[in-house]
């Protein structure tokens, strides 16, 4: 009776690329889970609505990767739309958000909320857009803070759809809404929804470095 002979070296280098490929499946998975849990840093912060926690949650993953922000949100988002299609304004936003990667993670703080929900119901009982008063504001609530700047939207509501809209920052030459998403100096953030007088809501955003 013939001996069966096998080839050990080959079984061990057979064994080692399985191991080597379930690695890098298991680490996918891990980072793409790693990225949502990074992101929500605004899931206990009881002083924000849960939209205005999602609307942190939404600038950190374009922040953390935003080719994972093109692939899992941008780009669903846009297929579905109806308001928003890939003009330039989307392909500038491309290939900025391609080269974006762990900037810092924005966390949330009460005095910039305060300060974005204060701004957000003026604006929304008087029908102003803009950002009237910011010097002042920034006064009182970011003084303590090296840098501060504001996004302010209006008559969107959903979360994604107010950080997708100021990414695109659609008409506006300077792309400063985009660059204060993505400032890279920036470490916390407050944010303050409110009813609108003309556009039924705005979303104010605080942005500082502390």
């Amino acid at each position: 009776m013939k001996s069966l002979n096998f080839n050990g070296s080959k079984i061990k280098t057979s064994m080692r690329l399985i191991a080597f490929l379930l690695i890098i499946i298991v680490n996918v998975s891990l980072n793409a889970q790693s990225i949502e849990e990074r992101a929500n840093t605004a899931k206990d912060a009881t002083y924000m609505t849960k939209k205005e926690q999602q609307v942190v949650y939404y600038h950190n993953i374009a922040r953390i990767d935003g080719a994972y922000f093109i692939e899992k949100y941008l780009d669903p988002f846009i297929e579905k739309s109806d308001d928003y299609s890939k003009n330039a304004d989307y392909k500038s936003l491309i290939r900025t958000l391609k080269k974006v990667k762990n900037l810092p993670i924005l966390e949330p703080v009460k005095d910039l909320t305060t300060m974005a929900k204060e701004h957000a119901k003026s604006s929304g009982r008087t029908g102003h857009v803009g950002h009237r008063g910011f010097n002042s504001r920034s006064k009182k609530y970011a003084d303590s803070y090296k840098f501060n700047s504001e996004n302010c939207d209006y008559g969107v509501d959903d979360p994604l759809e107010v950080v997708i809209d100021l990414l695109i920052d659609e008409g506006v030459p300077s792309k400063g809404h985009r660059e204060n998403i993505l400032n890279e100096k920036v470490n916390v953030i407050g944010v303050g929804y409110a009813p609108h007088k003309n556009y039924e809501v705005n979303v104010v955003c605080e942005f500082a470095e502390r």
